[in-house]
């Protein structure tokens, strides 16, 4: 390449060398000879002028370090994608998100709108030889559920958080939504599902919250994937009533945490008004309180303690009189209804032989253990594998007829990151031996035993194809009320959209 005469005479000329510091920024450690030894304010006055050069100097390498880091920062935050929703919606005290377009702020607070929709068919063979006489007696169709609701208040940071829902079925009986699919184009019925608010005044929300209403049930029945144990209650019940849930203990660490939190709470379940001659009136209602503790991210455990009350409430079993008749026709106890699950004991009571538990309280200790094994590896969205085991006993029935149990083993494969191969799948298979009295059968498990006084299993598997649609294949088979004679085949295939 040619140069220029200029550009040449400039490369060829040797380089300048630099500017020698100046004056104020040195001093000499000795003075040379003959040198004038300069005065001591001098001296004090330039010290403090090179003291004052350092701090501007470091001032300005720690506000560069800063900006390079906030750089740095910045830079990352757009490298990295968003962090993927978990494959299961946390419950509502967790604080379950929705995407953006869902939600919206109405004066100044979140609403959100919630709804799913599930179509399934249903096939279900009934063999009972003693009882009625049955072999081989089959039922299948379509049925369908649809719940629409709102929720107000970020579940993460606001002070007052609620919603309600509508939802089909639980009419006559609360553990069923799932409803024939049509008839003759008659419209589906709806209810008020959920009614509820809660209050959390700490700046740490999860340490205390006030539920009212009726709530989507606080207890703890499982964490991972999308089982939860329904022996004590179904997915489909929603208590109404006032529950406090507290966080006693929060230490460890992310890996090893120790948590440690109590759900108490009053259900009001019936009122009977006080009227002359209508038999056994008042409040049925529960007490209950849990005891969860989180130990490591390996193991949950959970004691709950239920005090059920008047649960004879509506039974009535009038006399006669000399001429053998009666005024009022007897009724059974509210919760033993002809709508509800059947299983419980049932007790005559009376000269006309109503029907009534065999205590008016039933006192149930519940203890709950599972245990978590994940399983780090990204292609399979760090697998989780889980054994989860429930027991219940009843203090306050007869010998026999108090105890039931329950064991799942599952596992939750998949996830929604980059990395993972698969979407959320989970699959899970659980045994159960409940006898007649070892909850409330009105409440327990709809599909699996159908109530309470059975044995038998369940299993199931469900897939995400996309974030909002999940198809799910659940079979159960067992020997049910009454006296674990009743054999039950069921097969559901469900397509759900939620959002």
């Amino acid at each position: 390449m040619l140069l220029s005469p200029a550009t040449a005479r400039a490369q060829s000329a040797p380089l300048a060398a630099p500017p020698p510091p100046e004056a104020a920024a040195t001093l000499p450690s000795t003075p040379p000879p003959g040198a004038a030894v300069p005065p001591a304010a001098i001296v004090d006055k330039r010290l403090d002028e090179i003291e004052e050069q350092l701090r501007a100097l470091r001032y300005s390498n720690a506000e560069l370090q800063r900006q390079l880091d906030a750089a740095r920062q910045q830079h990352d935050a757009a490298m990295t994608p968003p962090a993927p929703s978990p494959s299961t919606p946390p419950s509502w005290m967790q604080g379950q998100s929705l995407p953006a377009s869902l939600a919206t702020t109405v004066l100044g607070v979140q609403v959100k709108l919630t709804g799913s929709l599930t179509l399934r068919y249903a096939y279900s063979m009934n063999s009972n030889i003693t009882d009625t006489l049955t072999a081989g007696w089959t039922m299948n169709g379509l049925r369908s559920r649809a719940r629409l609701g709102v929720e107000f208040g970020d579940p993460k940071t606001s002070m007052l958080i609620g919603g309600i829902r509508l939802a089909t079925g639980e009419n006559p009986n609360p553990t069923v939504s799932v409803m024939p699919l049509g008839s003759m184009f008659q419209a589906g019925s709806f209810g008020l599902d959920q009614a509820w608010i809660a209050i959390r005044p700490f700046k740490n929300r999860e340490r205390l919250s006030i539920i009212l209403g009726r709530m989507p049930n606080p207890q703890w029945r499982g964490s991972v994937g999308t089982f939860r144990s329904e022996m004590i209650w179904d997915n489909d019940i929603n208590p109404a009533g006032v529950a406090i849930k507290a966080l006693v203990v929060d230490a460890g660490t992310h890996d090893l945490p120790i948590k440690v939190d109590n759900v108490l709470a009053y259900y009001q379940v019936q009122e009977t008004l006080d009227n002359r001659f209508v038999g056994l009136t008042g409040v049925t209602y529960l007490l209950m309180d849990q005891l969860k503790v989180v130990a490591t991210k390996y193991v949950t455990a959970a004691v709950t303690f239920y005090d059920w009350e008047r649960l004879n409430n509506g039974l009535s079993s009038p006399g006669i009189d000399p001429t053998g008749v009666s005024t009022q026709a007897p009724t059974n106890a509210t919760l033993i209804g002809p709508s509800f699950n059947p299983g419980n004991g049932q007790y005559a009571y009376g000269p006309q032989q109503a029907y009534g538990f065999y205590a008016d309280s039933f006192r149930i200790l519940n203890p709950t253990v599972e245990l978590d094994l994940p399983i780090v590896y990204p292609k399979l969205g760090s697998p989780e594998i889980y054994l989860l085991a429930d027991y219940a006993h009843n203090f306050s029935t007869v010998k026999g007829a108090a105890d039931g149990v329950g064991v799942t083993v599952g596992a939750r494969v998949g996830d929604y990151a980059d990395d993972s191969r698969l979407n959320p799948l989970n699959a899970w298979f659980t045994y159960r031996y409940v006898d007649p009295d070892a909850t409330i059968s009105a409440f327990a498990d709809s599909d699996l035993g159908a109530g309470t006084d059975y044995r038998g299993f369940g299993t199931g598997v469900n897939y995400r194809i996309t974030r909002n649609l999940v198809p799910q294949v659940s079979y159960f088979n067992f020997w049910g009320f009454p006296l674990m004679e009743n054999h039950v085949q069921t097969l559901y295939l469900d397509v759900m959209g939620d959002f």
